[in-house]
């Protein structure tokens, strides 16, 4: 089970824990309707269902433990203090991002498909942010950029209508076809 909040933050975000979602106050009103906010609660969902807290928190540590060792060497060298420690944490923290949130995105038009609402609202969200928060784009480090979502997106969109047309399950090919 997921449990969904709402945080008062005017913030315009949402975010997923592994083990429920939550969704700010900024966001929610920036949402036009049931469809965009089915489109969030989605992607968000898939983060929790493809692992993607899990092995964020997996890389940082693992980013960590190597930035770690690379203070111990220089300090057993008799070199400067360094914060290798953190710069490796947010290195492994950072590691796969973009590609959690393009999966996240993919996985999420799913679900949303599957839950019967209308996938051809989410395109807009994107254009719709980039137009009214443009200091809010993308950030690189972490997320796709608006637009490499909207075309992203907008892929998915005929896959899935695709699949209608041919009455195939609208199941994610990713999942589909496991490697």
């Amino acid at each position: 089970y997921y449990y969904f909040k709402r945080s008062r933050s005017d913030e315009l975000n949402a975010g997923a824990d592994g083990e429920s979602v939550v969704v700010n106050n900024g966001m929610l009103f920036f949402l036009e309707n049931d469809n965009e906010l089915a489109g969030v609660l989605a992607h968000e969902v898939a983060h929790n269902m493809m692992g993607h807290v899990d092995a964020s928190q997996t890389n940082a540590m693992a980013g960590g433990l190597i930035g770690l060792a690379l203070d111990a060497v220089v300090a057993s060298q008799g070199g400067a203090r360094t914060d290798m420690t953190r710069a490796g944490y947010e290195a492994g923290m950072h590691s796969y991002s973009v590609e959690f949130e393009e999966e996240a995105d993919y996985i999420g038009m799913y679900i949303m498909a599957r839950a019967g609402y209308d996938v051809r609202a989410v395109p807009d969200i994107w254009r719709r942010m980039s137009l009214e928060f443009p200091d809010n784009v993308y950030n690189a480090q972490t997320h796709p950029s608006n637009a490499a979502r909207y075309v992203a997106i907008n892929k998915t969109i005929d896959e899935i209508n695709q699949k209608r047309k041919r009455r195939l399950p609208l199941i994610p090919e990713m999942l589909n076809n496991p490697s």
